[in-house]
């Protein structure tokens, strides 16, 4: 999935890995959004195990290193539509990026 050696993995595995540790919680204000660590397109899963919440910035930040780190064109091609949907299609409320 990832390139060999990936520069781009490190900082995907640290952001995450860092957000876990914080064990963060939506309300009281703060703003987070859910994201899944391996990626439902790619075959991730629905359950809490695979899912973290993120700022919306470290949120940007996964989907732009997934582009840039995986290998194989037919994923690139996802997670490039992942991060096309993410900074150009509204959601609930507004995203803080």
């Amino acid at each position: 999935m990832w390139k060999e050696n990936s520069k781009y993995k490190k900082i995907y595995d640290s952001i995450v890995e860092r957000a876990t540790t914080l064990e963060r919680k939506k309300g009281f204000g703060v703003y987070f959004e859910k994201h899944h660590v391996v990626p439902l397109s790619l075959g991730g899963e629905r359950v809490s195990t695979n899912e973290v919440l993120l700022t919306g910035r470290e949120h940007f930040l996964c989907h732009w290193l997934l582009v840039k780190g995986l290998v194989d064109t037919k994923n690139i091609n996802k997670m490039k539509y992942a991060l096309w949907r993410m900074t150009n299609l509204p959601i609930r409320g507004e995203r803080i990026i």
